[in-house]
């Protein structure tokens, strides 16, 4: 069997049938990852030898998330194309993608993004000879990079200056690739963010930033942690609302 073996499953939910994309990865690999993007819709990955019965019984026991996972799919929009010239957001602002292609990246088999200085373009090159079948995943796993790398490094820029603002400083910060939460916070003092953050405005940021920042004093979500989240930014139950209305990713 190859390292990963695509197949596609169908499973029957609340007398629907919803198809899945099943992965099967590599014999060592031992977890099972169920998701959720634009380009693979839902998907499962799942270890090479495991049985169907198996299958079907994770897939039952998950399908509260199949249900949120569903209703994600009906309503994310169509996958961008990225040879129209397509516009993304970035930290408020949209930014338009464009691609172009050449011979003298094959050799490194990479691609090179590149923002505009002005900020309003993100140069996408492909190497020429990607094969056109896959070229869209290419070219979207290429901006995903881009995206996270720009989060590693302004998110806990700006945690840094809420920190020094607020006195509230963690012990630890991580940026994640988490897909359900904004951020979280430990009681060990780690505060996690998600990339995705650099794709909304930086005043939508800054709330996650403050909210998990006072959890540092107050781990709950009681009358004295909004006391002490709104003390820190007056406008801060707006912008939740804000945010609840651009997605449905909660703070922790």
């Amino acid at each position: 069997m190859s390292e990963l073996d695509f197949q596609s499953t169908t499973y029957m939910l609340d007398g629907a049938p919803l198809s899945i994309r099943l992965i099967r990865s590599g014999r060592r690999v031992k977890t099972i990852t169920l998701g959720f993007d634009q380009r693979r819709g839902i998907y499962l990955a799942v270890p090479a030898l495991m049985r169907s019965h198996e299958i079907a019984d994770f897939l039952k026991s998950r399908e509260e998330w199949l249900r949120e996972f569903k209703s994600d799919l009906a309503n994310s929009p169509p996958p961008p194309d990225w040879d129209k010239g397509a516009l993304i957001p970035f930290r408020g602002q949209d930014v338009l993608v464009v691609v172009d292609h050449q011979a003298d990246l094959r050799r490194n088999d990479g691609v090179l993004v590149q923002r505009s200085i002005d900020g309003c373009e993100l140069s996408v090159s492909v190497p020429e000879d990607v094969a056109p079948e896959r070229r869209y995943g290419v070219i979207s796993d290429a901006i995903e990079q881009w995206y996270i790398s720009e989060a590693k490094q302004h998110l806990p820029q700006r945690l840094a200056e809420w920190s020094e603002l607020t006195g509230l400083r963690p012990e630890r910060v991580r940026v994640g690739n988490a897909r359900r939460r904004w951020g979280s916070c430990t009681g060990k003092r780690t505060i996690s963010l998600t990339w995705r953050l650099v794709q909304q405005p930086d005043r939508l940021s800054d709330y996650v930033i403050v909210h998990e920042l006072a959890h540092l004093r107050e781990m709950n979500h009681q009358r004295p942690f909004w006391d002490l989240v709104e003390s820190i930014m007056p406008d801060a139950r707006a912008r939740s609302k804000e945010l609840r209305k651009k997605s449905h990713m909660s703070v922790g």
